[in-house]
């Protein structure tokens, strides 16, 4: 029994370790992506999914550098036009709180494939 206790606790040493103090991965997203100004799109006019470009699967995972962005860079899926599954609905877009307490807070929401992005 100390055993399995003592190894339970080791266990949930290593856990918190990961998630707390190991590095974070290297960042594969494009330099331009992150250079770009994702700010200045009109995110009303949004491109088709029609498979004519790139799939999901081609655009490398993006995680936020540093923790924080110093702006809004470009969406990490711009490039991808794989369709949505069709049980899926279309969400992309950028998305404003308007009322209480998520007012001014700000998501742009990209999905390509079975892939969803999210900036925030």
């Amino acid at each position: 029994m100390v055993r399995l206790v003592l190894f339970l606790l080791a266990l949930v040493a290593v856990i918190f370790w990961l998630l707390f103090f190991s590095d974070r991965p290297d960042n594969q997203i494009d330099p331009f992506t992150l250079a770009g100004d994702g700010s200045a799109l009109n995110y009303c006019e949004l491109p088709p999914l029609d498979g004519s470009g790139k799939l999901a699967v081609d655009i490398p995972k993006g995680n936020t550098p540093g923790c924080s962005y110093e702006h809004f860079p470009l969406p990490i899926l711009r490039e991808c036009t794989e369709p949505l599954p069709d049980d899926a609905d279309d969400i992309r877009g950028l998305w404003l709180g308007v009322e209480g307490g998520h007012t001014g807070h700000v998501e742009r929401i990209e999905q390509c494939g079975e892939r969803v992005v999210v900036t925030t």
